[in-house]
């Protein structure tokens, strides 16, 4: 097993800004995009982790920036980092998003070298539509530009919808999830990049990620996953 990568890079030192207002977690008047008491709760957890090691080209390497717990958490409960991805991906809070890329991006530099391109898990058509955009495709373009490698967008389409992760549980969203997932046209070319770096915003049951992988190593692409907030840290890890 590889060493756990010494990443550690605080909310401080990312690229993002003042913007004014509201603090993008908890709501409270600041000149920046969060407040003092919510960047020391985020910079307290935020660095890459590596969550499982590749044991076999079928078996993924896991790699996680912060913990997630579920809003409905009692104790431990505060999350800055998820209360702003929810203001983004559910509050269409783009200046947040466009924060919380940047952020993704510049702590993922450090695995420069490791990857030919970045993708990230579709929507359904139907939600892009509905939603706008896709939180973790802007994700991956901000961690291919800082890594250096291109994005492969349409290596991956969704051909099925299924019922959103958060209203679901363990064994429920799994089995919603048989095969939601197929090769785009840049899988089914006849040269595809090899190592390849999925990004996705959360990972809960790891449901959407496992049918993802599934597809993409039988097409011989060597994956490894990048997520923002993982479910399967613990905050003292």
């Amino acid at each position: 097993m590889r060493p756990a990568l010494p990443l550690l890079i605080t909310i401080a030192a990312a690229p993002l800004g003042s913007i004014g207002g509201a603090c993008a977690a908890c709501g409270r008047t600041t000149p920046i995009w969060l407040c003092g008491r919510c960047r020391r709760l985020a910079e307290a957890s935020w660095t890459v982790r590596r969550e499982a090691p590749s044991v076999s080209p079928s078996e993924p390497e896991f790699f996680a920036l912060a913990p997630y717990t579920p809003t409905h958490a009692r104790k431990g409960a505060e999350n800055p980092l998820r209360d702003a991805l929810i203001r983004f991906k559910y509050g269409g809070d783009r200046m947040t998003g466009h924060r919380l890329a940047a952020l993704m991006g510049t702590t993922s530099a450090t695995l420069r070298g490791r990857f030919d391109a970045v993708t990230a898990v579709p929507l359904h058509p139907a939600r892009l539509r509905m939603r706008g955009f896709n939180q973790a495709g802007w994700f991956a373009r901000a961690v291919a530009s800082h890594i250096g490698v291109p994005t492969a967008p349409r290596l991956l389409i969704r051909t099925g919808a299924s019922v959103a992760q958060t209203v679901r549980g363990g064994r429920s969203a799994r089995l919603a999830l048989v095969n939601p997932f197929a090769l785009g046209r840049d899988g089914r070319r006849s040269r595809i990049p090899r190592r390849v770096l999925l990004v996705d915003d959360v990972r809960t049951t790891g449901a959407t990620l496992d049918a993802c992988t599934q597809v993409l190593c039988r097409r011989g692409v060597s994956i490894s996953v990048l997520v923002m907030l993982s479910a399967h840290l613990r905050p003292d890890n």
